[in-house]
């Protein structure tokens, strides 16, 4: 999977180069990634603070629209602990706080 600013690449082959799967993003940087039960795709936007969801059928929307401007990891809760496997965990490296978003569905199994 090769990232950059403003576009997601699958990976195909090496010799063949990429295809792009998605346009996502619209002022920063992507950083992070995981995904739900279901197959939706979700990045992090890091200057704009946005969490976006890019489903099976690369249908993009805006899933969140966070108060920070530096979000670079997001993780779905385990399920144990009082960490809540439906919601969607994402850090805010600038003030050092979790948001949780809840999304009634689990994350993939890893």
């Amino acid at each position: 999977l090769a990232v950059s600013f403003d576009t997601i690449s699958r990976f195909t082959n090496p010799k063949a180069g990429s295809e792009e799967y998605a346009q996502v993003g619209t002022t920063g940087g992507l950083d992070g990634l995981n995904v739900d039960a279901c197959g939706y795709l979700y990045v992090t936007e890091y200057v704009a603070g946005i969490v976006w969801r890019v489903s099976p059928e690369r249908v993009i929307e805006e899933a969140a629209q966070l108060a920070s401007s530096w979000i670079p990891n997001l993780h779905w809760g385990s399920g144990v602990g009082g960490w809540d496997d439906h919601v969607l965990y994402v850090a805010d490296r600038d003030a050092g706080r979790l948001f949780g978003l809840e999304l009634g569905v689990p994350g993939a199994h890893e």
